[in-house]
């Protein structure tokens, strides 16, 4: 068994599961099949009822990593969001390489939102009345009762990139840290791999293939989904579970998904979340010394300009 030397911290809806998917499949980099472990996250809710700190049971994870493994890593975007899981890692990994992956604000924002209702962490399908919500709940107002992590839709706090990458650089020297951004992704998957593989010391395995993984998904009932999402929680709880052997919840489930296209937001709600977020993206273009003002124009904006 290696340890883990590098980490994916996120952030959230950055390309993260793709990248995570390329870099498992180099035969001299390891990543467990698990992605999203969130074993450093030791101030999150509920994180003592899963781990309890338990380091043996993390690098369990890590067992089939060996010495043609030049790399070996994990990627959880939960990371992103906890003020102490940076810190946690270089005490566990003092020389530990940290890869974060990073996109609009504006449009994060919403990709966000939108992985919230599929994971049933969220119950308001308007983004704008979710965006209001989160603000509400930020400035002391308690979050409803449905909201089971109400730390998972806070939108704007996720989405601060400038401020999360500042309190990154001030615990890792920037040198121990690769920054991606999903518009260079998009345009040359294979010169961002090639630059990442650099960063890691791992020579090129000659890919050229770069599917996407973890596209955006709805489901057809949210009802039917939280029917589901209860019966899994009596098996857990209890050990009950009358479909035992059959397979029906996952089939039921996978019946009740369906990729869909980003539901388009309002150009004046696109309009709010970039003046909100402008100061963030002058300070990570100012951090990152790269010019972001493309970050900074709704969809109309540049349609004029074409």
């Amino acid at each position: 068994m290696k340890k883990p030397n590098f980490f994916i911290i996120g952030a959230p809806k950055c390309g993260t599961t793709s990248m995570a998917k390329w870099l498992s499949e180099h035969p001299e980099i390891f990543i467990p099949p698990e992605k999203e472990l969130h074993f450093f996250c030791f101030d999150f809710p509920h994180h003592d009822k899963y781990w309890k700190k338990n380091f043996d049971e993390y690098e369990k994870f890590f067992s089939k990593a060996d010495q043609q493994h030049i790399a070996v890593g994990e990627a959880s975007t939960h990371y992103w969001g906890s003020s102490v899981a940076i810190g946690e890692i270089l005490s566990y990994a003092p020389n530990a390489k940290f890869i974060a992956m990073l996109r609009a604000p504006h449009e994060m924002a919403v990709s966000l939102h939108e992985q919230a209702i599929w994971g049933l962490q969220e119950d308001q399908e308007d983004f704008a009345t979710a965006w209001r919500l989160q603000i509400d709940i930020t400035q002391g107002i308690k979050p409803p009762k449905s909201y089971k992590n109400p730390y998972l839709v806070q939108y704007a706090e996720w989405c601060n990139l400038g401020t999360k990458v500042e309190n990154l650089l001030k615990l890792v020297p920037k040198e121990k840290c690769h920054f991606i951004f999903i518009d260079d992704m998009k345009k040359n998957p294979r010169s961002v791999y090639l630059s990442l593989l650099d960063f890691l010391n791992v020579p090129d395995d000659g890919r050229t293939k770069f599917p996407i993984y973890n596209s955006a998904k709805k489901h057809k009932s949210l009802k039917l989904a939280r029917t589901v999402r209860a019966l899994q929680q009596l098996r857990n709880n209890i050990g009950f579970n009358p479909l035992r052997g059959m397979g029906i919840l996952t089939s039921i489930r996978e019946f009740n998904k369906v990729e869909k296209p980003r539901t388009p937001i309002s150009a004046e709600m696109q309009e709010e979340l970039i003046s909100f977020f402008r100061p963030e993206v002058r300070k990570l273009e100012q951090l990152l010394d790269r010019d972001l003002s493309h970050w900074l124009q709704s969809n109309e904006r540049k349609l004029s300009q074409q």
